[in-house]
Order: structure tokens, then sequence, then C-alpha cells
């Protein structure tokens, strides 16, 4: 079985019915829109319920591939877990929009995810 998983490479997260995107490696984002985000709640997600998804629509269908050749999405032979909590998706035309404005600024400057429980840990030394 082959599952759609968020390119671990990227991190996303949902403000009021758009998600953005950023790649951590190449400091390019992306925002993304309309009835394509439905898929962003259900990853990880079963490629066939996937595509059986994004065939709702031609603006899923070319949003997807844009989101598969772009490596936003990838395959995968285990789910990776993934959620965006707070997203209002709405069915409207799926747009996927990229930026690079901000490129030398997320590269120099990385986003670094750190768990809380590790936060701050040597300050007991």
């Amino acid at each position: 079985m082959s599952y759609i998983v968020l390119n671990p490479r990227h991190i996303a997260d949902a403000f009021d019915r758009d998600i953005i995107i950023a790649n951590l490696d190449s400091g390019i984002y992306y925002t993304l829109t309309g009835s394509i985000c439905k898929l962003f709640n259900d990853l990880p997600i079963n490629k066939s319920e996937a595509l059986n998804l994004v065939n709702e629509d031609e603006s899923m269908i070319k949003v997807y591939n844009q989101l598969i050749e772009e490596e936003i999405f990838i395959e995968s032979p285990v789910e990776i877990d993934f959620n965006i909590k707070g997203l209002n998706s709405k069915d409207s035309p799926s747009m996927l929009k990229k930026f690079d404005d901000l490129q030398d600024l997320l590269v120099l400057d990385p986003i670094h995810e750190v768990e809380s429980e590790k936060w701050n840990s040597d300050s007991k030394r």
C-alpha cells in the first residue's frame, strides 16, 4: 500500500482558509487555497483515496499534480503522521502559489522545531 504524505523537508500550517508550506532546504514557500486543502486534513492518506478526492474537479487535479511535481507531497510505503489544526476549508477553485522572496532569509535563519521537553535541556548543567 502506498500513502501520500507531506515531504519531511517541508513544514505547513493553516491560516484561516489557506495553508502556508515552507521548504526548509530551499527557503521557497507556497500558499495553498481552495478545495485541495481538504486533502491536508486527511494526510497521511492512501494514494487511491487521494486520487478519488482530487478527481472531484479539474483545479484539484492540477494543484495535486503541482504538489507532486514540487515534491511537497511524496509517496511513502508507511504512514507518516501529519495534522494541520484550525483549517477552515471551503469548496472553491484550488490554487498553489510559489514564492521565493524570503528564500535567503529562510535559508540563513532556518525554522527550528523543538519539543518542549528538549527546550532548554542544557540549562541544568
